[in-house]
């Protein structure tokens, strides 16, 4: 009987460990991808709700200044208020893990003649693995989204 040709067992662990290494990589690869994907959702998110709140304002609807309210972390509020004391919560929404604000709490306000703000805002939305987003909104209430 002839001997059949076999793998040895440090061929067995040699391939293993390279296998194990390729899947480590492609690993961490979705992870990367996952908070890019967050970060930039986040952001589109945040600036869908700038333009929700300074469209209101523009048509007066409610007879209401609206607004977007941050608590600093990863929740934002889009906001209205008829009179300063009277601020209410119309819709909540939350960054996609892992992104975060890199802002302390802050609330944007655009008044209801024009739609207007009285400066113009920066809010940076950021994720440890995917960097930074930046979320920046005019006087005229124009709202852009740029990737530092």
């Amino acid at each position: 009987m002839r001997n059949k040709p076999a793998l040895t067992l440090i061929e067995l662990v040699l391939v293993v460990t390279i296998v194990s290494i390729l899947a480590t990589a492609g690993v961490l690869g979705m992870f990367t991808i996952r908070s890019k994907q967050a970060l930039e959702l986040s952001a589109e998110n945040l600036a869908g709700a700038f333009k929700q709140a300074h469209l209101f304002a523009r048509e007066g609807r409610d007879q209401s200044d609206w607004g977007v309210r941050s608590d600093g972390g990863k929740k934002f509020s889009l906001i209205k208020s008829d009179l300063p004391e009277n601020v209410n919560e119309v819709t909540k929404f939350q960054l996609e893990p892992p992104a975060v604000f890199d802002i302390s709490a802050a609330e944007v306000w655009f008044n209801r003649e024009n739609g207007g703000t009285t400066a113009n805002v920066s809010w940076r939305v950021k994720s440890a693995r995917a960097g930074t987003a930046m979320v920046e909104v005019t006087t005229t209430g124009v709202v852009t989204v740029t990737k530092e």
